[in-house]
């Protein structure tokens, strides 16, 4: 077993204590020794021999860590005498359901697991049970749906930093010449299925020792194996292929089936045939093509990026799509006033190495003050730490806010503080159990307000954990139309929201969109690689962009908001 999934079992033995009433150091001991021993760069059997020394892994967690490896979760289970059943750990994925909430469902109502849960969502066998309102059973029923979903298919935020480290893995082989993520990653996919590489190979013996040390099993074409927890892993597949049908393999396994049967199609009007041997001419003799562009130009056609090879993507002009040289800043950063880490002076030093002309400061107002969200006097102060860096900055600076949506539609800071602020991103934080009439009218409200430049994180989904809130799209565009508020693109992987289908409509209807990356820690800027590509998924044009604008252009635009 690897770090991964001992690691996942000792995440879950917490989740089982917790449920069973369990006393909360414990709890949190076995939860920070799971973190610690994925970020340990010891391996498991250094670890368990106590050859070395790993803070967060005490002792007790020692203990279980090596229960996990002798006998599975299953052992773990009855040595600390957890009697529910393991599935149980599942309840507390769903927004809403606390330990004690889970252990109700597993003694009243036998739910438990996912599976469970849904069966008694959908019978509505909890409607107007004790905490099951009528809107929170609907939201819950929308959230089960996703966290199901989850069970076959991992988030892409999980899913690219796995297959770029085997990537970099693969590349340092002997005998290796390209690697590519390919399949549903490479299109950006908010899920995928599995994870897919492909690798040319010019002498197999070094890729099939690395194979078998990832103890996978040979296939017809590459090889395949699993990692992750035992009850939900993720299927890994790396194609194997020679150095001269290394592009044609590529794009077959890039693209979705509809992409590659036009590619297909096109080629065969052009006298080429595509077989399982390659791309021939009319003559019957291979062309190799050495790149996917190649293959393109073979009909006539650019290259087109990964994330428009699906659906109607080969309807559009690749080369009309924003890319991230376009970006001339990012409009929502989190300083360490609210919940980040950075301060103002590194957030701006960290943007000019970026090569940006400008950076937004956009830290969370008072009600969310688990965030240390800003007061309307701290937001005063804040001004007078942003002139002092602005003075001494190559780069412009936007002094701004993300202000929450309450509730009823108002917002969090009174409209002089708002008023006086570069830039206001407006967004829901908390109660988002609402009825699809309620949010749709929140946001409304907002859009409204004449103070508020862009729309936060629109639908609040989080892949894999979330669905978003029940929200009237439409009519969320409609109204920015109306008043010429953007709607944010967040980049953090874990959001990429709004979707591809929600960016369209906007573009649509003329709304432009910001694409921003929410960054709280300075990893976080690199994200505007995901929301490039998530743009490229909506089809979205340079123009549709509100941060492409140059620094003039978007003051302008702002003070005319």
């Amino acid at each position: 077993m690897n770090k991964q999934s001992i690691a996942t079992n000792v995440r879950q033995i917490a989740d089982l204590l917790a449920i069973s009433g369990e006393n909360h150091y414990k709890v949190t001991a076995y939860r920070n020794a799971a973190a610690a021993l994925l970020q340990s760069p010891f391996d498991l059997d250094e670890i368990t021999r106590k050859s070395v020394s790993v803070p967060g892994i005490g002792p007790d967690s020692l203990t279980l860590i090596r229960w996990c490896i002798e006998g599975g979760l299953k052992a773990a289970m009855e040595h600390l005498g957890i009697s529910i059943p393991a599935t149980s750990h599942q309840l507390l994925r769903v927004p809403g359901i606390g330990p004690k909430t889970a252990l109700t469902l597993v003694h009243n109502y036998h739910v438990d697991s996912l599976a469970a849960l849904q069966a008694a969502l959908d019978s509505n066998r909890l409607l107007r049970k004790p905490g099951f309102t009528t809107d929170k059973v609907k939201r819950m029923k929308r959230d089960v749906a996703v966290l199901i979903e989850r069970t076959c298919s991992y988030p892409i935020a999980q899913v690219w930093p796995w297959g770029m480290e085997f990537k970099y893995s693969l590349e340092s082989l002997q005998g290796v010449d390209q690697v590519s993520i390919t399949g549903d990653a490479r299109r950006l996919m908010p899920m995928c299925k599995r994870l897919e590489l492909i690798v040319s190979v010019h002498d197999q013996t070094p890729f099939q020792t690395w194979c078998e040390a990832n103890c996978a099993r040979r296939t017809d074409d590459g090889y395949e194996w699993h990692m992750g927890p035992s009850d939900n892993p993720l299927t890994v597949r790396v194609y194997a292929t020679e150095p001269t049908s290394f592009a044609e393999r590529q794009m077959e396994t890039t693209g979705d089936q509809i992409h590659n049967e036009v590619i297909k199609g096109l080629l065969k009007q052009a006298g080429y045939s595509w077989t399982q041997t390659g791309i021939c001419n009319d003559r019957g003799s291979r062309v190799s093509p050495a790149t996917e562009e190649e293959i393109y130009a073979l009909v006539g056609l650019p290259l087109f990026p990964p994330e428009l090879r699906a659906d109607r993507g080969l309807l559009q002009n690749p080369a009309t799509l924003v890319q991230q040289a376009d970006i001339q800043g990012d409009l929502h950063v989190h300083s360490n006033w609210s919940d980040g880490s950075l301060s103002i002076p590194e957030v701006v030093e960290r943007a000019e190495s970026l090569g940006y002309a400008y950076i937004a400061i956009t830290d969370h107002s008072q009600s969310l003050s688990i965030a240390n969200g800003l007061t309307p006097e701290r937001v005063i102060a804040q001004k007078a730490e942003l002139e002092r860096v602005r003075s001494l900055a190559k780069i412009k600076l936007f002094h701004g806010i993300e202000v929450d949506i309450l509730a009823d539609g108002s917002l969090d800071l009174p409209d002089d503080i708002l008023a006086d602020l570069d830039i206001v991103i407006a967004s829901v934080h908390g109660a988002m159990y609402q009825s699809r009439s309620q949010m749709t009218n929140r946001l409304v409200s907002a859009i409204r307000n004449p103070h508020v430049d862009v729309i936060g994180h629109p639908t609040g989904r989080i892949i894999g954990r979330r669905a978003g809130y029940q929200l009237d799209i439409e009519a969320i565009v409609e109204e920015a139309a109306r008043h010429g508020v953007a709607l944010e693109l967040n980049a953090n992987p874990n959001r990429l929201d709004i979707s591809e289908d929600g960016l369209r409509i906007a573009a649509q209807a003329g709304v432009a969109i910001a694409i921003n990356t929410d960054t709280h820690h300075p990893n976080e800027f690199a994200n505007m690689a995901y929301g490039i590509r998530m743009a490229h998924r909506g089809w979205l044009t340079k123009g549709a962009i509100l941060n492409t604008l140059s620094y003039t252009d978007l003051s302008e635009r702002l003070k005319g908001q």
